[in-house]
């Protein structure tokens, strides 16, 4: 009743979900398997604008925790963002915000993300964080995105050279205040991404690494 009561207390009332998203949300039982979906009009701390988009859809998992969600679907069409249920540090929130351009980009987060302020950039493509990560609270957060927000031509052809890469980061992840995740990056299961660190396409690491 408490975190009931705190996530009503730290959220910003619901806003309408706009035309061209579709919200639903998800129950799961003890063994992962889905039990029931709702589809919705708002959710707390669910805040969405779509420029023209149309054919998005979110998925959240239900949770007594609170947890802000901003999402703009800026170009291109069929978006999708899936994020699990988080786990509640002290009486902080969850905070992703997420640009969606290009068709068809995917952002999934996976259960019991702890601590978390993260932007997410997307130009089509996907960004997938495993589950039981901690992203920092600091005064920066976290950064993650999968393109280099710019093209590169090819003074011919006219083919960008500079295209959209997967960004992929493992379950039980800590990124600490003021990583950079860059496009093409993946980042091992149980690893560490020290302060400030920026971690490129060209970086591999294997399990339980400090980066």
């Amino acid at each position: 009743e408490k975190r009931v009561q705190l996530r009503k207390k730290i959220l910003e009332p619901p806003t309408p979900v706009p035309d061209g998203v579709q919200v639903d949300i998800l129950r799961f039982n003890s063994d992962g398997e889905e039990i029931s979906r709702k589809q919705v009009n708002s959710y707390p701390g669910l805040m969405v604008l779509c420029r023209g988009s149309k054919g998005n859809r979110i998925e959240i998992e239900e949770s007594e925790f609170p947890m802000t969600l901003k999402l703009i679907f800026s170009e291109g069409d069929n978006h999708f963002v899936s994020v699990g249920a988080p786990l509640l540090i002290s009486q902080n929130t969850i905070h992703i915000f997420a640009i969606l351009r290009r068709d068809g980009a995917r952002l999934t987060v996976g259960r019991g993300l702890q601590g978390a302020k993260v932007t997410a950039t997307l130009v089509g493509g996907q960004i997938t964080i495993g589950e039981n990560c901690l992203l920092s609270l600091g005064p920066v957060g976290v950064d993650i995105r999968n393109s280099d927000l710019h093209s590169i031509l090819d003074a011919k052809s006219r083919d960008v050279l500079n295209k959209t890469r997967d960004v992929d980061i493992g379950g039980h992840v800590w990124l600490a205040d003021g990583v950079s995740i860059l496009k093409g990056a993946q980042i091992a299961e149980d690893c560490v991404v020290a302060a400030r660190a920026v971690v490129t396409g060209s970086s591999r690491s294997t399990p339980h690494s400090l980066l």
